[in-house]
């Protein structure tokens, strides 16, 4: 049996004896790109001439290659490769992972992030991030057709297919409180589009918390499953026999913004 898993935005595998790490050709590729392009351009943003002619850049090509941003957030095992989510520079995707060969595309786009996702008889289950909300989304494997299927106010994440029953999706949903909005956002002069931006970059307060919620996608019907105001439900997960299985935390508004190691640890010591 083998294990999969994702520590510091890196893919491994450990097959009982060793660790392997699984390398992303899509980063390999990319970075490869923004050193030959920034290398290339040195001639006319490096040294004395360039200050000259205000195009004077203080970052070398090397330098650009440490600022890449990059979250590895999912990671699957399938007949067909290896999926995974992966988000470079604000370009994020869904990636399969094929064994001597590259990194091939599901999907991918430049406005939205993929995360946590679930593969079963062939459809996938994702969560996709847009302006600080996030919602759960199928499409077939193999397809680039995306179809959304919650919204609101909402951090919708870690679903997955229900093994028990066909067609139902289980996931974790956390309510947000938006800050007022900017008085500049309404404005009667503002084109829709400059509005609609507006409301898309508004800060966000705190997060609820997370309770479980079963989607039946035959009827469109929502439950709640599991809620307590002082506890957060998580990465919900069933069984073939039906049981569901979660992880259960004490609830903390600003556990987020105050992550530390030893919130890390001691995180794992109570689960």
């Amino acid at each position: 049996m083998k294990l999969y898993y994702i520590a510091n935005n890196h893919m491994y595998c450990f097959d009982g004896t060793r660790t392997t790490e699984l390398k992303s050709t899509v980063l390999a590729g990319y970075t490869e790109r923004l050193y030959n392009t920034a290398k290339a351009q040195e001639w006319k943003t490096q040294g004395s001439g360039a200050k000259f002619t205000n195009t004077f850049d203080p970052y070398s090509a090397e330098d650009k290659l440490q600022s890449i941003s990059v979250y590895t957030d999912g990671i699957l095992p399938t007949k067909d490769g290896i999926l995974f989510t992966q988000t470079i520079d604000g370009i994020s995707g869904l990636y399969l992972k094929k064994e001597n060969a590259d990194d091939g595309i599901v999907f991918s786009d430049s406005n939205v992030s993929y995360t946590d996702f679930d593969l079963y008889d062939d459809e996938i289950v994702i969560a996709s991030e847009y302006a600080g909300e996030s919602h759960i989304a199928v499409c077939q494997n193999n397809t680039v057709y995306i179809r959304t299927l919650t919204e609101g106010e909402t951090l919708d994440v870690s679903p997955s297919w229900s093994r028990f029953e066909e067609g139902v999706i289980y996931y974790s949903s956390a309510g947000l409180e938006l800050r007022a909005p900017n008085q500049d956002e309404n404005k009667a002069d503002q084109s829709p589009f400059a509005r609609m931006n507006a409301a898309a970059q508004r800060i966000r307060r705190n997060v609820g918390p997370a309770s479980i919620y079963r989607f039946d996608t035959k009827i469109g019907a929502i439950d709640e499953i599991l809620t307590n105001e002082k506890f957060d439900y998580l990465h919900p997960k069933t069984d073939p026999k039906g049981n569901l299985y979660f992880i259960k935390r004490p609830f903390s508004p600003t556990a987020k913004e105050n992550a530390t190691v030893l919130g890390c640890l001691l995180d794992i010591i109570l689960f």
